[in-house]
C-alpha cells in the first residue's frame, strides 16, 4: 500500500498541473468564443464516465493491475505531443535593410540587464497581486462552493442509490452512465451560450447554480428508477453547465494575462477545502443512517455560491 499511495501523490499533481495548463491554453487560443470552446474542451472529461469506467474494468479483467495502469497511463501520453507541438506567435521586429529594428521603449542592453528585487520576482512568477482583487476571492468563494457540492455529489450519489434507495450496482452504474452521457450534452450546448447575446454568462451560472441546489434537495425523495434516471439527466447538463462557466467566469474576472495563475491557486484553495470536508456526507451516513442530511447540506452549500455569484456581477456592473 505505501508504494500505491507514493504513485498516487506523484500522478496527481501530473493530472492537475495539465488540466490548469490546457484550460489556460483554451481561453488564449479562442478568446471571442471562449464559452463553445470551454465546452467542447469540457466534453472529453463528461466522456469519460461513459468509456474509461467499462474500458478500465476490461483491462482489468484482461491485463491485471499493472497492465491496465500501463495501458491506461499511456492514454494520456498524447499530452507530451500536444505540449511539443504547440507553439505561440512570435513578436519579431521589422527588418531594415541588413539590421533589425528592436521593438520596445527600452534598449536590449537595459532590459538585459534589468534586475528585480525577489519579492518583485515572486510577485511575477506566482501573480500575488492577485490576492489584492475582490473579484478574485469571489471567484474562488463560488468554485469552492460548487466544486465541493459537485465531487460530494459524484462521491456519494452510487453509494446512496445503493444504500439508502436499495438499487444494485448494475442500477447505480446505469445512473452513472446517464449521468455521463448527459454531461456531454450539456457541454454541447454551452456552445451555444456564445450565440445568445441577450443572456450573459453570470445569467447563466445563476441558472445552472439554482437548478443544482434543487436537485440536491429533490434527490432524498426520489426513489422510483425512471424519476431517477430524469433527474440524473437534468443534473449532469447543470453539471457540465457549471464547470463551464466557471472557466469562463474567471477569464472576465482576474483577465487573460492572469488566467493560469488564478485557475491554479483556485485549484489550490478548492482541492484543500474538499481534502477537509468531503468525508462529512459519509460521516452523517455513519451517524444517521441516511444522506438526507447531507444532500440537504450541499444543497445550502451550493446556494451560499449563488450568493458570492450575485456580488461578483455587481461589482462587474459598477466597472
Amino acid at each position: 500500500m505505501p508504494h500505491i499511495r507514493e504513485r498516487l501523490a506523484s500522478t496527481a499533481p501530473a493530472v492537475g498541473v495539465s488540466n490548469i495548463v490546457t484550460r489556460e491554453l483554451i481561453g488564449q487560443c479562442y478568446p471571442e468564443t471562449h464559452t463553445r470552446a470551454f465546452g467542447i474542451g469540457a466534453s472529453g472529461g463528461s466522456l469519460a464516465f461513459v468509456v474509461i469506467a467499462p474500458l478500465t474494468q476490461f483491462l482489468l479483467d484482461v491485463y491485471g493491475w499493472r497492465g491496465a495502469t500501463m495501458l491506461l497511463g499511456s492514454l494520456l501520453s498524447h499530452l507530451v505531443i500536444c505540449g511539443a507541438l504547440f507553439r505561440t506567435n512570435q513578436k519579431t521586429g521589422k527588418r531594415n535593410g541588413d539590421y533589425e529594428l528592436v521593438t520596445g521603449g527600452t534598449s536590449a542592453v537595459d532590459s538585459s540587464q534589468k534586475r528585480h528585487s525577489v519579492l518583485a520576482t515572486m510577485k511575477d512568477i506566482f501573480k500575488i497581486d492577485l490576492f489584492t482583487s475582490p473579484k478574485y476571492w469571489l471567484v474562488v468563494f463560488v468554485f469552492v462552493c460548487t466544486t465541493v457540492t459537485n465531487t460530494a455529489w459524484v462521491v456519494y450519489f452510487a453509494l446512496n442509490a445503493t444504500l439508502s434507495k436499495s438499487f444494485s450496482l448494475a442500477d447505480a452504474a446505469a445512473f452513472l452512465t446517464v449521468f455521463g452521457v448527459a454531461k456531454i450534452v450539456g457541454n454541447l450546448l454551452t456552445g451555444l451560450f456564445d450565440s445568445c447575446k441577450a443572456v450573459g454568462t453570470n445569467a447563466w451560472m445563476g441558472l445552472s447554480l439554482f437548478a443544482s441546489s434543487a436537485c440536491y434537495l429533490v434527490d432524498p425523495i426520489l426513489v422510483s428508477y425512471w424519476s431517477i434516471m430524469v433527474y440524473v439527466f437534468i443534473y449532469g447538463c447543470f453539471h457540465s453547465f457549471l464547470y463551464t462557466l466557471m472557466d469562463v467566469i474567471a477569464k472576465e474576472s482576474v483577465g487573460l494575462g492572469q488566467l493560469g495563475s488564478a485557475l491554479g491557486w483556485i485549484g489550490l484553495k478548492a482541492g484543500l477545502v474538499r481534502a477537509l470536508i468531503l468525508f462529512f456526507p459519509g460521516l452523517i451516513y455513519d451517524t444517521f443512517g441516511s444522506y438526507t442530511l447531507a444532500f440537504i447540506l450541499m444543497a445550502a452549500i451550493n446556494a451560499l455560491a449563488l450568493v458570492g455569484l450575485l456580488v461578483l456581477a455587481r461589482l462587474q456592473r459598477r466597472e
